[in-house]
């Protein structure tokens, strides 16, 4: 049948369309930040889980690839491929940064709680990782709006870790450009409401 006009308009007009750009983000902190929330050290602890909802300026929603093997179904005859796991992608975010660089000393404090690699004069690093109880934030939220601003979709992605930290390019000719941090993080599953 060859492409319909009307019929492709009616579609289009009887189920709508969901924007990209109209979501927010929310991370949980996980227990070893919490831990610190109230340390005088860490004043900034506090103040990022009230920033990231405004501060995502892209993110990546769950998706996964099955990890799979060819068989054949009854030993003979064609191939098939018969899926035993899942490799999820990892969730991909690009946060502005904010001028008191709460957001980045957050995340290099999460980085450095995942895995002991930083130290100063007073502290020594011990290469050693954590358990991911106390270092997984409990989940990470985020809400797809439609054109009047109700939720139509949620993501609840559960035991989340950051993976990479991407480092941020200083450079003189840029002048007034924004500060971009980029992170992304691995998790184990997923819901979709």
């Amino acid at each position: 049948m060859p492409f319909d006009i009307p019929t492709f308009n009616q579609n289009l007009n009887q189920y709508g369309t969901s924007s990209a750009n109209k979501y927010d983000v929310n991370i949980a902190l996980p227990p070893i930040l919490q831990s610190v929330s109230g340390n005088a050290s860490f004043p900034y602890v506090n103040l990022f889980a009230q920033m990231i909802p405004f501060r995502a300026l892209s993110c990546s929603t769950p998706g996964g690839a099955f990890l799979n093997v060819e068989t054949h179904k009854l030993g003979v005859g064609p191939r098939i491929k018969q899926p035993f796991n899942i490799a999820f992608a990892d969730l991909r975010m690009t946060m502005l940064g904010d001028s008191q660089q709460i957001i980045e000393k957050t995340m290099m404090l999460w980085m450095n709680a995942v895995y002991n690699f930083s130290f100063d004069s007073t502290n020594s690093a011990t290469f050693l990782t954590n358990y991911r109880s106390i270092i997984a934030s409990s989940q990470i939220t985020i809400n797809k709006y439609d054109y009047d601003g109700s939720i139509i979709t949620t993501y609840n992605i559960m035991n989340c870790v950051p993976m990479v930290f991407v480092a941020q390019p200083l450079e003189w000719e840029n002048t007034n450009s924004l500060n971009k941090l980029t992170a992304s993080f691995h998790y184990i599953s997923y819901s979709i409401n």
